[in-house]
């Protein structure tokens, strides 16, 4: 089983998923320091919350552009 990462992205107000965008495989290492996913789960299979200022990093590292205003977002696992 190979376990993949998004960059999710919920309404404030509805707490709905409003936003999934992928997390390319190369990109991984650096979106893992960026989000602060600790050493201890090396595949990074927990849900881990992003501050605004570190969702709008990763997106730029992996092309996107984010409505951090309007959206919580969180580093999850995918299988």
């Amino acid at each position: 089983m190979t376990i993949t990462h998004k960059l999710v992205g919920y309404d404030k107000q509805s707490e709905r998923v409003a936003a999934e965008y992928d997390v390319p495989e190369q990109k991984f290492d650096l979106v893992r320091r960026i989000v602060g996913v600790s050493h201890t789960d090396r595949e990074a299979i927990g849900n881990y919350p992003l501050a605004a200022p570190a969702a709008e990093e990763v997106a730029k590292e992996i092309g996107l552009r984010l409505d951090t205003k309007r959206l919580d977002f969180f580093l999850e696992p995918a299988v």
